[in-house]
């Protein structure tokens, strides 16, 4: 019973020993490791990403709101 199944190491190797050990352990690491790994890179990506992305259009508004600022109008300036 222990040599042919294997699953003695776990239970009884009778049928449920593997079937149920089987699943449970590519399940846990799978959706933890596998899912967390990826999760842990895409938020660090993601949250990586938009930080410089934020900063180039920001300089570049507040750029095109300067002159606007300064001459209360665009049409004022040209005038």
């Amino acid at each position: 019973q222990v040599d042919p199944c294997g699953g003695a190491r776990r239970k009884d190797a009778r049928g449920p020993g593997p079937r149920v050990a089987a699943p449970p352990g590519p399940a846990r690491p799978t959706p933890g490791t596998g899912t967390g790994g990826p999760r842990a890179r895409l938020g660090a990506a993601a949250s990586a990403a938009p930080k410089p992305r934020s900063p180039d259009p920001v300089p570049a508004r507040s750029g095109r709101a300067a002159p606007a600022v300064n001459g209360e109008e665009a049409g004022t300036e040209e005038a």
